[in-house]
């Protein structure tokens, strides 16, 4: 996995070294938070429309972290076999959408927003409910989830019995320990999870507050791409003007069409940049479509 694209973070709280605010999890014992979120079927959701579950298992997630489309499957089919033993799975998004760098974005066709989780729920044919808390992470923040994915499991009183990992790979192949199934069967049979708490492995949260960083950062990248714009606009002129007219049949309008074409060049690479820097937001789709990696992306709008 290519660190310049994703943060993962690995312990039990996010580090201040990775630049992220710090919330603490909730512990051990603590009773649920209430919330109210809109999920992606168009209802609106709180711990009350969950009253006859058993057991209520939160699993913090999103689109675009690596780590958490890989369990996206494993989360489908756990809801699969435990819906019927009385088990409610919900999945939270808790991410501010405007506080994801473009390099991010180099594992997903889609952002974060409330309408990119609705893709992506068609896509995969999610079957829980798919809540969004990036406007004010107010629910997150209450629940201190430290990365994608974070689950935490609640008993018929609500009380936490379990929070950590799913399991202990992201390669499903290698998995060996499945923290999530056992301390879900643990409470089911009214018994203590064997392990009530586990390290987690994921994408960092994106707080609210990173927004004047992913501007400076998307302007920076405005600017790189602009200078490499002038430059191939002065390498191709000048490539044009060095041609003798002479060289071969047609050169006299082989020139003209050079600089025409630099200029195109040019002028395409200053307005893909001029959205990068002023609406970050649009930066995925400044080149006509959502870019899967920064390379990608680069070879559209010539860069590369």
């Amino acid at each position: 996995m290519k660190k310049s694209f994703v943060c993962i973070v690995i312990g039990w709280v996010c580090s201040s070294a990775f630049g992220q605010v710090e919330h603490k999890t909730l512990a051990i014992g603590s009773k649920a938070p209430d919330f109210s979120l809109p999920a992606v079927d168009g209802k609106t959701y709180s711990l009350q429309s969950f009253k006859d579950a058993k057991v209520l298992a939160i699993i913090f997630t999103c689109n675009h972290c690596p780590t958490a489309q890989g369990y996206e499957e494993r989360i489908i089919q756990l809801t699969k076999d435990y819906s019927s033993k009385g088990v409610q799975v919900v999945a939270i998004n808790p991410n501010h959408p405007e506080s994801l760098r473009l390099d991010e974005l180099g594992w997903s066709d889609v952002g974060d927003s409330f309408d990119d989780m609705k893709v992506r729920a068609k896509e995969k044919n999610f079957n829980f409910p798919y809540l969004y808390d990036g406007d004010s992470e107010t629910v997150s923040k209450a629940y201190g989830p430290v990365v994608t994915p974070h689950a935490f499991v609640f008993d018929a009183t609500r009380k936490l019995r379990y929070v950590g990992a799913i399991d202990d790979s992201e390669r499903i192949a290698k998995v060996t320990k499945h923290y999530l199934r056992d301390a879900l069967d643990a409470v089911l049979a009214d018994k203590e999870p064997t392990v009530a708490q586990t390290k987690v492995v994921g994408c960092s949260i994106k707080w609210a507050g990173k927004e004047a960083t992913v501007k400076s950062y998307m302007a920076k990248l405005a600017a790189e791409r602009r200078q490499a714009a002038l430059q191939r606009a002065e390498h191709a002129g000048g490539d044009a003007g060095r041609m003798p007219v002479h060289a071969h049949h047609g050169a006299e309008r082989l020139e003209p069409e050079r600089m025409r074409q630099a200029a195109q060049q040019l002028v395409a690479a200053v307005m893909v940049d001029d959205r990068l820097a002023h609406d970050p937001a649009e930066a995925g789709h400044a080149i006509g479509e959502p870019a899967r990696d920064l390379s990608a992306m680069q070879r559209k709008i010539g860069a590369s």
